[in-house]
């Protein structure tokens, strides 16, 4: 994942409670990172998720950062899982 961040330069982003291990494997953790995600639902539904810590790896995009500039939040159109 880290190889790909680093040659495409977009920034690789996933949430979980169990960031032990990605923090040994060089990822970043964002504390409770989920909190700023909204699923929109394909009926324009809003999902909002309070559980989860970010994990990443930024990009030259600095996508991560970018959204850390604001409190507003970020609006998905990804399935929640």
């Amino acid at each position: 994942m880290i190889d790909y961040s680093e040659k495409t330069g977009k920034t690789i982003l996933g949430f979980t409670n169990q960031t032990k291990f990605f923090k040994k494997v060089g990822l970043k953790v964002r504390k409770d990172f989920i909190k700023r995600f909204v699923w929109i639902k394909s009926n324009g539904e809003k999902v909002f998720d309070d559980d989860g810590d970010g994990i990443y790896y930024e990009g030259k995009d600095k996508f991560v950062s970018e959204v850390l500039r604001t409190k507003s939040f970020v609006f998905i159109g990804v399935e929640h899982w």
